[in-house]
């Protein structure tokens, strides 16, 4: 028997017109709260800026609209046919009944086509988009991000808190801080904090994304390390990225990018940070090592930056210092800085590697004790002395740069030292809990989206059993399943993010799509049966 297109192009017809009405009425009710809760954010908006928001946030809603619009369109139409006796009229003029389902072939297809291409690359630059748009006022952002307990967080360990901010009539990308505070972190420790009478935000807006520098005027601080209070003129800190009213999600990421930092995922930020932490106290490890045996081969050594020398010589302990810093005995030091140069001996002295190392430099901190300065004919005697930090560049710096982030978490891992491999392990943790949620966060898409197939097959077959003519009938009966795909879908990805229950979260994430997959087969053969 021929191929009946005219009765293809009715079914085709009648549930697309529905299709397309249900999933009309279903985003822009979801896409009308969205752009309500966000236009509470922004206040006072204009008529262009409400379009462009609905504009942007429609695609977002017709990704959760389009199953169930798929769904309840087939429902909808194959129940009425049913209620009309079609099929009955079908089957007495010999068609094949398994033909009868080539429309709902070709929606699931597109439906699921489109939910794809949608939660895979529409909406990732739809929310980066929604972000520009409701962070314009950066000064209003910046105040919000101030009065967080972790403020705004600028060179990765320092930590700015202020009164207000005031964004300049001149030039909207320059911000005025009034009354600050700072703090300085270190592997999770505060080693400085201090306040500041001024500050000043520049934003850079032709960045992707956009970036502030921030000064601080007028510092005052106390440096715990040193034990001392410090007076600065101004303090400059390095560039960070604007903070967004939505920050740098895993779920937010297109598909191109999931599958980047599944292969990388010491790429991703939160890891990175982690990461240059590890760096950072492997590279003042091996600077300590390297002044260790530096000291107990020559019994001498030679520290120096653009503003200190230091020349240094006494007797390190015989095996090598297991905590961050080590001591000399017999202490003596040639010192020459801009000033003068002069001369310390010393009973004991104790050499401190700081952990903020840098790939091209580490900071060297000495602290004398029954120190003896020599300033001409002049002795003066100091219990306690601390020379200024000295930003030695060395060889073995270059070496560490050098490697590769397996193996500098090998090189954590076979350390002696306690707390190197408490930083290997944060970041072994932060990596195996980024695979995770990037694993949840595909298996999530591809499930929703190989939903739409079992869904609108299970509507069709279900509209046929129940004859559901009437819209409510369609409504009862579409909704369940979806609502149970949904469930699974959502409870399976939280459980996948927890490293004891990944592999049942993943199992709960598909049951609900097998289920109904099953659910298909037994219906669809049953009704072709009848």
């Amino acid at each position: 028997m021929p191929f009946p297109w005219t009765l293809q192009r009715y079914i085709f017809r009648e549930i697309s017109k529905t299709f397309m009405l249900t999933a009309l009425a279903l985003t822009v009710v979801l896409g009308l709260g969205g752009g309500v809760v966000n236009m509470m954010k922004l206040g006072e908006v204009t008529g262009g800026q409400v379009v462009r928001l609905m504009a942007m946030l429609l695609p977002l809603a017709m990704a959760l609209t389009l199953p169930v619009a798929a769904l309840f369109s087939a429902t909808a139409t194959y129940g009425r046919l049913s209620a009309d006796n079609e099929f009955v009229a079908c089957r007495a003029s010999g068609i094949n009944m398994h033909v009868l389902f080539f429309p709902t072939v070709v929606l699931s297809f597109v439906a699921g086509g489109t939910c794809f291409v949608f939660t895979s690359f529409v909406i990732p630059r739809m929310v980066r988009n929604l972000n520009t748009f409701v962070s314009v006022d950066a000064a209003a952002l910046i105040q919000k991000e101030l009065n967080r307990p972790d403020g705004i967080v600028v060179d990765g360990r320092f930590r700015i808190y202020a009164d207000r901010c005031v964004a300049s009539a001149d030039d909207p990308n320059r911000i005025t801080l009034i009354g600050g505070a700072l703090i300085e972190m270190d592997q999770g420790e505060v080693v400085r904090y201090g306040t500041f009478r001024e500050g000043r935000i520049n934003i850079e807006r032709d960045r992707d994304p956009p970036r502030l520098s921030a000064v601080a005027i007028g510092v005052s601080s106390y440096d715990r390390r040193q034990g001392a209070f410090f007076e600065e003129g101004e303090q400059v800190f390095g560039t960070t990225d604007l903070p967004s009213t939505l920050p740098s999600r895993i779920k937010f990421l297109d598909l191109g990018e999931l599958l980047h930092y599944r292969a990388a995922p010491t790429a991703w930020f939160e890891v990175r940070e982690k990461m240059d932490d590890l760096r950072a106290a492997a590279r003042a490890l091996a600077v300590q090592s390297w002044l260790w045996r530096s000291l107990r081969d020559n019994q001498r050594l030679t520290l120096e930056d653009d503003t200190h020398r230091y020349v240094i010589s006494g007797t390190p302990p015989s095996t090598m210092p297991m905590e961050s810093g080590f001591h000399l005995e017999g202490v003596h030091i040639d010192q020459q800085t801009i000033a003068a140069p002069s001369k310390v001996d010393a009973d004991y002295a104790t050499i401190d590697v700081g952990g903020d190392a840098t790939p091209t430099g580490v900071s060297v901190r000495i602290q004398l004790t029954d120190a003896r300065l020599y300033d001409g004919d002049t002795t003066i005697r100091r219990s306690t002395l601390i020379l200024d930090p000295v930003h030695a560049a060395t060889a073995v710096l270059d070496e560490m740069n050098t490697r590769s982030d397996e193996q500098i978490l090998a090189y954590a891992g076979s350390s002696p030292v306690e707390a190197l491999r408490e930083a290997g392990d944060k970041v072994a943790v932060e990596q195996s809990r980024t695979l995770r949620h990037i694993s949840g966060v595909l298996h999530e898409r591809a499930a929703l989206s190989v939903s739409v197939f079992v869904l609108v097959f299970l509507g069709a077959a279900l509209g046929i059993v129940f004859r559901g003519a009437h819209v409510m009938t369609s409504f009862c009966i579409s909704f369940v399943p979806a609502l149970v795909i949904i469930v699974t879908i959502v409870m399976g990805k939280q459980m996948a993010h927890n490293e004891s229950t990944y592999l049942v979260g993943l199992c709960v994430l598909w049951s609900g799509i097998l289920t109904a997959a099953a659910l298909d087969v037994w219906v669809l053969g049953r009704v072709l049966r009848r």
